[in-house]
C-alpha cells in the first residue's frame, strides 16, 4: 500500500456513514452513495465485496439497504484496506506477506532504507490496525481527533530512528 485507491476511499467514506447511522436499519444505496460521494454503480460493487467479507450486510425490499454487521468498535481501519487493497506495503522488502528484496540490494538485513521503512511500516500498521470507525464517525469535522492516542505510537516509531 503506498496509498489508499479510490475504491478504497469510496469504502471507507461508506462505512464511515454506515457507522453514524449503525443501529438504525438498512439504508439504502443512493443515500450511501451521496454521503460517501461516490459512484452508485461502483459503491454497489465496494458494498458486495464489503458483504462478503462480513463486515455489511444487506436486506431486499422496501425498507432494505445496506447497514454494517458489526458494531462500528469492532471495525478497524486497517481491516477494511486488506479487503479492499490487499497487504498493507511500504517497499517490496518491507511487508505483511511476501516479501522480496530490492533488485540492487546486495544485503538485505544491512539495508538502512529497509530498517527505517520496516519501522514506518510497524507504526502506519499500529495505527490502523487500532483505529475503529466508531471514533472516527464520532468526529466528522476532525478525523485528526480520532486518532490522539496514536500520536505517541508515531512518536515511539520516529524516536527509534532519531539520534541520541
Amino acid at each position: 500500500m503506498t496509498g489508499l485507491t479510490r475504491k478504497c476511499q469510496y469504502a471507507l467514506r461508506a462505512l464511515y456513514f454506515l457507522a453514524r447511522e449503525y443501529g438504525k436499519g438498512p439504508i439504502l444505496i443512493h443515500y450511501i452513495s451521496a454521503h460517501a460521494n461516490a459512484p452508485p454503480g461502483f459503491l454497489q460493487g465496494i458494498l458486495f465485496e464489503l458483504k462478503k467479507a462480513g463486515v455489511v450486510e444487506s436486506r431486499r425490499g422496501t425498507q432494505g439497504g445496506y447497514y454494517l454487521r458489526k458494531s462500528p468498535d469492532q471495525v478497524t481501519v486497517g481491516s477494511i484496506i486488506r479487503i479492499i487493497d490487499g497487504p498493507l506495503i511500504t517497499l517490496p522488502c518491507v511487508g505483511e506477506r511476501e516479501i522480496h528484496p530490492c533488485a540492487d540490494c546486495h544485503d538485505p538485513d544491512a539495508c538502512q532504507t529497509r530498517l527505517l521503512m520496516r519501522g514506518v511500516h510497524e507504526a502506519v500498521t499500529a495505527i490502523l490496525d487500532h483505529t475503529t470507525l466508531l471514533p472516527i464517525c464520532k468526529t466528522p469535522d476532525a478525523p485528526e481527533h480520532a486518532l490522539g492516542a496514536r500520536e505517541s505510537q508515531v512518536s515511539v516509531a520516529v524516536g527509534m530512528f532519531q539520534e541520541a
